[in-house]
């Protein structure tokens, strides 16, 4: 838990973060609204006869208008505006310091990691291969008997050129040991392992289940759909995705609300909160790792 003195220490950095990403989107819209005004005061007078003509009454009325407005509209929002970043690149590093600090780990906290590539989706194969990772958060470290393991807050989307679709939105975990096995369980979709075609198993009629092939369901197979339930069970998740793959296993959770994300009043409560749904996130990590031993 953190204290009052360590709360009001870490406020005041988040604080002056806060301001300085309000002050700098303020000035984005403020600068749109100046120029779209500016531009369409100009067009009145270098066109001084548009509005004479009917053919050409309606275009700087309906463009420029549009322009306008949408630059008032944008500045205006940006005024009472909530930027996420100041959560991700100073409240949330400094929960893990504290993290590290309390329970005697060496976590390592990254925020918007531009290096993270497609690897690790294309990897896991519970998502198109095709979509562009943006990372939020980025945490790496080891269990209890050192294994590694990675977390990422993320997106995967992928796009047309004329709309874009989401394809996952929350916590994505990675424990790198192998099960030696190749499986699946979703919510919904199909396995997209690169090179492997997985069989949905139509015994298992709770969840949707895929192996390599029409082998017995073993053992593991049943720690696997176990700690599956255990997850899907919590009401605010939307939906789950797990796989292994021969050197990791993979697990992606979309939840309704996700309860790491920018709240409008920070306090010591709320900081709590956000501790504690990262530790909660170690647990999950432990008992990923903990699948095939028992």
């Amino acid at each position: 838990m953190f204290t009052i003195s360590e709360y009001e220490h870490i406020k005041k950095e988040f604080d002056i973060e806060m301001k300085a990403q309000s002050k700098k989107i303020r000035r984005l819209w403020g600068s749109i609204f100046i120029v779209s005004l500016l531009v369409s005061v100009g067009f009145i007078f270098l066109f001084p006869n548009q509005f004479k003509n009917s053919g050409t009454l309606w275009i700087l009325p309906t463009y420029g208008g549009l322009a306008v407005l949408t630059g008032l509209i944008g500045y205006l929002i940006s005024v009472k505006y909530v930027s996420e970043k100041p959560f991700f690149n100073v409240l949330f590093k400094r929960i893990y310091e504290k993290i590290n600090l309390s329970l005697g780990l060496f976590l390592d906290y990254k925020a918007y990691e531009k290096k993270v590539g497609k690897e690790f989706n294309k990897n896991g194969g519970l998502f198109t291969g095709m979509c562009s990772v943006k990372v939020r958060r980025h945490v790496s470290g080891y269990t209890k008997n050192q294994t590694k393991f990675d977390i990422y807050d993320c997106i995967m989307t992928t796009s047309n050129g004329k709309s874009q679709q989401t394809h996952f939105d929350g916590t994505y975990y990675i424990v790198h040991r192998s099960l030696n096995t190749i499986v699946q369980a979703r919510t919904k979709g199909s396995p997209r392992i690169k090179g492997k075609k997985l069989f949905r198993r139509k015994e298992v009629t709770n969840l949707k289940y895929y192996t390599e092939s029409d082998q017995m369901i073993d053992s593991k197979d049943r720690q696997i759909m176990e700690f599956y339930e255990k997850v899907i069970i919590d009401p605010n998740i939307k939906s789950v995705y797990m796989g292994t793959n021969r050197d990791e296993v993979h697990l992606a959770v979309w939840y309704r609300k996700h309860p790491a994300r920018k709240n409008k009043n920070v306090s010591i409560n709320v900081l709590n909160a956000y501790k504690d749904t990262f530790e909660a996130e170690l647990n999950v990590l432990e008992d990923i790792n903990n699948i095939g031993y028992f």
